[in-house]
């Protein structure tokens, strides 16, 4: 792992080299994206606001990953982004097949209605209200959950 290499920079940095030339061959490829936002959030650190659209554009560019716009809504939650993150919530919610999950997700935008726009959410707010025990969702900075961010 990166983390215990001597040199974590190098390590992420050549961990990350795949990803960026696959970027540059295809653009629109999600991979590179939701691991460029990964390799700050899963480190413990505030991604740059380009991190944070790539999260974004690789949800949009697979809609089919149900994962990817969880991920995508907590981090809008966190960054206060209340419309943003109902919005990338609802296809979830209205899942004919999602069973649970949908219902998980519907108490979500439940408690986002009942949410001021630039209030923060974290996953522990989440917990309390609208359990989501079966998705998880990497670490995000900020955060304040002991278990890292992982709601499993």
């Amino acid at each position: 792992m990166a983390h215990d290499a001597e040199d974590e920079k190098a390590a992420i940095d050549l961990a990350m080299k795949p990803f960026s030339q696959l970027n540059k061959i295809e653009n629109d490829h999600p991979l590179p994206l939701i691991y460029y936002y990964r390799s700050y959030a899963q480190r413990g650190v505030e991604p740059p606001e380009n991190a944070k659209h790539a999260l974004e554009r690789a949800a949009e560019l697979a809609p089919f990953d149900k994962g990817l716009w969880m991920q995508a809504a907590m981090m809008q939650m966190q960054e206060g982004k209340i419309a943003i993150a109902k919005s990338s919530l609802q296809p979830l919610a209205n899942d004919p097949h999602g069973g649970n999950q949908a219902d998980r997700v519907k108490n979500i935008i439940a408690l986002l209605d009942k949410t001021e726009e630039g209030s923060v959410i974290t996953s522990r707010d989440l917990a309390v209200t609208a359990p989501v025990a079966q998705v998880s969702v990497p670490a995000v900075p900020g955060d304040d959950d002991s278990d890292g961010g992982a709601d499993e």
